[in-house]
């Protein structure tokens, strides 16, 4: 299950984050690797893997270094702080569900205060973590709690 929640995981992030080449090193050949080629990935979850994604496997330290040699370390980037865009970390109030500056979607969001907002009609539902949520669409009010 472990692993899954691992692969499954970075596999989302990627399909977020298309435009950037996405490294999976593992030294877990049992669960991850071809039994035959413990270089190659797992029949099982080989599309997560490329050519069909741009996530490249890597069971080998050796093959990870020369796949990643010249780049520079600042071209990889932090999460960014609660509040802020992952693509150019400008601030993402709660009540926007995009970036003002570039665009960037969050359907669901979690600010730092643990107020959970997403879609709801023509408005955003936010939930509170006492549980009340709320939402106003097209002047009328929904509630619960």
């Amino acid at each position: 299950m472990a692993d899954a929640l691992i692969l499954l995981s970075i596999h989302r992030w990627a399909q977020r984050n298309k435009d950037l080449d996405i490294s999976f090193y593992t030294l877990n050949t049992k669960d991850f690797s071809d039994p035959a080629s413990k270089t190659a990935p797992h029949d099982d979850i080989k599309q997560f893997f490329e050519p069909t994604t741009n996530i490249s496997y890597h069971s080998n330290l050796g093959t990870l270094l020369s796949s990643i040699s010249g780049l520079d370390p600042f071209d990889f980037y932090p999460e960014p702080a609660p509040g802020r865009c992952a693509r150019c970390n400008e601030c993402v109030p709660i009540e926007s569900l995009s970036c003002n500056s570039c665009g960037e979607t969050y359907p669901d969001h979690i600010d730092e205060d643990g107020i959970h907002s997403r879609p709801f009609e023509a408005a955003i539902w936010l939930t509170l973590e006492s549980g009340y949520s709320a939402a106003d669409a097209d002047g009328r009010r929904f509630t619960s709690s």
